[in-house]
């Protein structure tokens, strides 16, 4: 969903990004790129749409004008599974299937840092409000999720542990204040805590 709630973005079929509107449910264009498409995300301004995916690129897209203005490699993926901007519109946090979450600048591209805290397919990427902090998670195995300090670049590597209830997490999100994260898992359980 586009940050004023206007654009839904899906990942369609063949390397195919679907743009729609919210308010009326017409398709409004589709973005093309060379592989198939498996993460999409919104600038912060909306201005801007991001997809990444098989070929292991990273696209930009122009909303307005509806064309690509940019396209890079992702460093060391070969199949790229998630992707995320953060709030502050700095950083691009990528994922792929071996479990490596790659942050870059967003500006010059250059690789900040990777991540390599799980093990499985990355399939969740979510920035807190204001982009000090960067979750990863897969659900694909028990415990697979990890929550790194973008500003002290630290991974919190003592939570979630044996006594948390998290099994495969398949969703996972913050308040829009950062007070809270809620996690969903394969057993229907949705789970809120406290961020102090």
């Amino acid at each position: 969903m586009s940050p004023n709630g206007d654009i839904i973005a899906f990942p369609g079929r063949y390397g195919s990004t679907l743009l729609v509107s919210y308010h009326t449910g017409m398709l409004l264009h589709v973005f093309k790129m060379n592989g198939s498409v498996n993460a999409v995300d919104f600038s912060p301004d909306g201005k801007s749409l991001y997809s990444h995916g098989n070929d292991a690129d990273i696209y930009k897209w122009d909303v307005g004008t509806r064309k690509c203005i940019e396209k890079f490699s992702d460093s060391g993926t070969v199949k790229g599974t998630a992707i995320a901007i953060s709030p502050r519109n700095d950083v691009i946090a990528t994922g792929n299937d071996s479990g490596v979450v790659n942050l870059y600048d967003i500006h010059t591209k250059k690789l900040r840092k990777s991540l390599l805290n799980l093990v499985t397919d990355v399939d969740n990427l979510v920035f807190n409000h204001d982009g000090s902090m960067l979750l990863s998670s897969s659900s694909k195995m028990d415990m697979q999720l990890r929550i790194y300090d973008v500003n002290e670049h630290v991974t919190y590597m003592n939570w979630p542990n044996g006594s948390s209830l998290l099994y495969q997490p398949t969703v996972a999100t913050f308040s829009e204040d950062g007070k809270n994260l809620a996690i969903g898992n394969n057993r229907g359980m949705v789970m809120l805590y406290d961020m102090k």
